[in-house]
C-alpha cells in the first residue's frame, strides 16, 4: 500500500510537471490586437474605415474617464501626400493647432438608462473641420462594432453614424501607447 501511494504521489508529480511545462511552452503571447478579440465592453482600440476605400483612416483608443467614456487618437492612415500627424488647424481652444494623434476627441459618454450596450450624452470632434458634434455609440452584440451617431439637435437629432471596428495586429502596429 505504502509503494503504490508512492508511485501514484510520484507520478501524480510527474505528469503536473509535465503539464506545467507543455503549458508553459504552448501559451502564446498576447498582444494588445489579440485581446481586443476577448474584449466584448466598449474599451479598447477601435478604426475608423473609409467608406469609399475599404481603408483604415485611424485607429483610437476607448477608456474610462471617471465613469464615462472617452477616447483618443492613437494613429492615423494618412492619404498620398497627407502629413502623418496633421495638426487641428479648425479646432477651437486647447485643440487649435494641436497634432490629432493624442488628441482626445472623444468624451462624456455616459451609460443609457436601460440599455447595458449604450452611451448617450456625449461629444465628438472632427478633428478634419474642427466642429463638436453630440453623440451616442452603441455596441454591437458580440463586441466587434461601435457604431458611433453624431449629431446637431435643432428640433430634432439630425446627424449620421460611423461604425467602428477592432483593428488588426498589424493595424495597430506603430500606435500611440500600444
Amino acid at each position: 500500500m505504502y509503494f503504490r501511494n508512492r508511485l501514484g504521489g510520484a507520478l501524480l508529480l510527474a505528469l503536473v510537471s509535465v503539464f506545467a511545462v507543455s503549458t508553459l511552452v504552448s501559451t502564446p503571447t498576447v498582444s494588445a490586437a489579440d485581446s481586443q478579440a476577448e474584449n466584448k465592453g466598449p474599451y479598447g482600440y477601435w478604426k475608423n474605415v473609409d467608406k469609399k476605400t475599404g481603408k483604415p483612416t485611424s485607429i483610437f483608443k476607448v477608456y474610462d474617464d471617471n465613469g464615462k467614456l472617452a477616447g483618443k487618437i492613437v494613429k492615423v492612415f494618412p492619404t498620398p501626400g497627407e502629413k502623418y500627424n496633421p495638426v487641428c488647424s479648425d479646432c477651437d481652444g486647447d485643440r487649435k493647432g494641436k497634432p490629432k494623434i493624442g488628441m482626445v476627441f472623444f468624451w462624456n459618454f455616459v451609460p443609457a438608462k436601460g440599455k447595458a450596450r449604450k452611451w448617450v450624452d456625449g461629444k465628438i470632434l472632427n478633428p478634419d473641420d474642427g466642429k463638436v458634434y453630440g453623440s451616442e455609440a452603441e455596441l454591437s452584440e458580440d463586441g466587434t462594432k461601435l457604431d458611433v451617431y453624431g449629431y446637431i439637435r435643432i428640433l430634432i437629432k439630425i446627424g449620421g453614424t460611423s461604425t467602428w471596428l477592432r483593428p488588426t495586429a498589424k493595424e495597430l502596429e506603430g500606435a500611440e501607447g500600444v
